[in-house]
C-alpha cells in the first residue's frame, strides 16, 4: 500500500491484521478513524504475494455533493494503485458478502432495517446525520464486507501474504442496530469476528 499513508492497526496471533487507512502523518486507533477505510491482513506465506481486493460496484454508493466521503476517495486508490510500481499486485473482485457474515456483528433487526430503506424513486435516504443510502449502496455495501470477509480467507489459507482492500462504504464505526459516520456495516468488525468464529483465531 502507498506508503504515504501510515496506518494503525489491531493484530490477533501475531499475523491476522485489520487495519484502516489514515490519510495524515499521525496514525489513528482503530476505534476512531477518520477517512476511506482500507482493511488488510499480514500472512506468513512465502514468497510474499500481496493481492488487491476491490470491485466497481463500491463506486456505486453514492452520496451527496460536498459530502467528505465519496467516491472519489477511492477512485484516488485506484489511481494510485495504476502506478507501474504495483504491477504485481494481484488484483481480485470483491465478492458479494453473506448475510450471515453481517450478522455476526448486527442485529437481524438493523439488517432489515438497511435492505427496506433503500431508495427506490428517491436519490438519497438518511440512515443517521452522516450516512447516505441510494439506490445502489446495498450492493457496495456487501462487496465492502464480502472484500473484508474475502481478505482473510486468503491470508488464513496461504493463499496470499496480505491483502489490501479498496472499498466502501466505509465500515468501522457502524453499531450493532445503528449506521454510524458515513459506515453502513461494521467491515473491520466482521472481518475480526469471521477470523474468530470461523478460522478458530481468538
Amino acid at each position: 500500500y502507498p506508503k504515504t499513508h501510515p496506518t494503525e492497526i489491531t493484530c490477533w496471533k501475531g499475523f491476522a491484521w485489520v487495519g484502516l487507512l489514515a490519510t495524515h502523518s499521525t496514525p489513528v486507533c482503530a476505534k476512531m478513524p477518520r477517512l476511506i477505510e482500507i482493511t488488510y491482513v499480514i500472512g506468513e506465506s512465502n514468497p510474499m504475494v500481496t493481492i488487491l481486493l476491490t470491485h466497481r460496484d463500491c463506486l456505486s454508493h453514492v452520496t451527496p455533493e460536498g459530502m467528505p466521503e465519496s467516491g472519489n476517495r477511492l477512485r484516488r486508490i485506484h489511481d494510485a494503485l495504476d502506478h507501474p510500481q504495483f504491477d504485481e499486485l494481484e488484483r481480485h473482485s470483491a465478492p458479494l458478502c453473506e448475510e450471515s457474515d453481517i450478522l455476526l456483528v448486527h442485529s437481524p433487526n438493523y439488517l432489515e432495517r438497511v435492505k427496506s430503506s433503500i431508495p427506490t424513486d428517491l436519490e438519497f435516504v438518511l440512515l443517521d446525520p452522516d450516512t447516505y443510502l441510494s439506490p445502489y449502496s446495498l450492493a457496495a455495501a456487501y462487496r465492502a464486507v464480502g472484500a473484508s470477509v474475502n481478505a482473510i480467507d486468503k491470508v488464513i489459507s496461504g493463499e496470499a501474504t496480505n491483502a489490501f482492500c479498496a472499498i466502501r462504504p466505509p465500515g468501522h464505526h457502524a453499531r450493532f442496530e445503528n449506521a454510524m459516520g458515513f459506515c453502513i456495516f461494521g467491515n473491520a468488525a466482521i472481518a475480526a469476528r469471521h477470523a474468530i468464529e470461523r478460522h478458530g483465531m481468538s
